[in-house]
């Protein structure tokens, strides 16, 4: 009964260490699942908006619920599909969405996640976390640069008027 034997032997056997492991951490596994619940949320908040889920919930996971970066990332696509369905849904309702532009992307963008996970495959998990924290810091000084560089338009602008 429970958890523990939802699926097949070898999964019973990894779900179990994975979460005893989480007892240690959090004091029990039902609070273990609490947090997970919550970064899901957040998870969902932040990727429905368009901004990508994972840049919240691949941190969450491996720093403060301390998954193996291998096993956050393959939790935070499997979490994608269903956000992504959701929000997809809503932005075709409000005519968000450019078809023509999306296959264009959607095209080399299968090419690319089909490459991309081969590489996760055979990658260190040390490497994967540099990987990751690189493509987050340079994310970061873009939106910032772009921030700023917007702020001072904008300031340009109304000094004119």
């Amino acid at each position: 009964a429970g958890w523990g034997n939802a699926a097949g032997k070898g999964f019973n056997k990894s779900y179990r260490l994975y979460f005893y492991s989480h007892y240690y951490c959090f004091g029990s596994v039902d609070a273990a699942m609490i947090w997970y619940f919550i970064a899901g949320a957040l998870f969902g908040i932040v990727g429905g908006m368009g901004m990508g889920g994972g840049i919240v919930l691949i941190p969450v996971l491996t720093l403060l619920l301390g998954t193996e970066q291998h096993m956050a990332q393959g939790l935070n696509l499997t979490a994608f599909l269903p956000m992504a369905l959701f929000a997809l849904i809503n932005h075709i309702k409000n005519k968000r969405v450019d078809y023509k532009a999306a296959l264009f992307m959607a095209i080399p963008g299968a090419i690319g996640a089909a490459a991309g996970a081969m590489l996760a495959g055979i990658a260190e998990a040390g490497l994967l976390k540099i990987i990751f924290g690189v493509v987050l810091i340079a994310l970061g000084l873009f939106r910032t640069a772009a921030f700023f560089s917007s702020a001072k338009k904008t300031a340009s602008a109304s000094k004119k008027h």
